[in-house]
């Protein structure tokens, strides 16, 4: 091999080591217990929750959620709103959710969450779909997402939250 390979090789090396340090230094992003709820009585809309994590030195920010288990998939939080005098639950969709370096992002009932929207088949305890969550910085992570019953404290939550409970 001559000298100008070897001079050509290095200088490729030299420019692409702050690349591949600024890789891994970038986010890393897990998704810890993936799951969902059933859709309540006869209607097409469940959520999904998890736990994001990200062992990063830079943030990232979940900006979608693709599949094919709903017509339409976002990424929803909870607000408080006055209405008539009464603080009302209200969920609102939003345009990302930040997953911090070194931290996580809790995806849970009544705070953020993945909402399903139309559903396009049955989702009972059980079953499982797959999900593709779209991160600005790491890119797609697929993940598997089981569905899960909903506890009798979550449904009466639910029902005292949309003004069903009937106490």
């Amino acid at each position: 091999m001559n000298r100008r390979f070897f001079m050509r090789a290095g200088l490729a090396l030299a420019v692409l080591a702050p690349l591949t340090a600024a890789a891994l230094a970038g986010p890393k992003i897990s998704v810890e217990n993936p799951h969902a709820r059933p859709p309540m009585g006869s209607g097409k809309v469940a959520a999904a929750f998890m736990t994001l994590k990200n062992d990063g030195d830079e943030a990232d920010k979940l900006v979608k959620a693709e599949g094919d288990v709903a017509d339409r998939i976002e990424l929803h939080t909870h607000i408080m709103e006055k209405k008539d005098g009464k603080m009302i639950m209200r969920m609102r969709q939003v345009p990302f959710m930040e997953v911090p370096a070194h931290g996580q992002t809790v995806l849970k009932p009544g705070g953020l969450h993945i909402m399903l929207i139309g559903t396009t088949r049955d989702l009972k305890p059980g079953d499982t779909f797959e999900l593709t969550l779209v991160f600005e910085k790491a890119g797609k992570v697929k993940i598997t997402v089981p569905v899960k019953k909903i506890s009798a404290t979550l449904m009466h939550h639910k029902m005292k939250m949309h003004g069903m409970d009937k106490k």
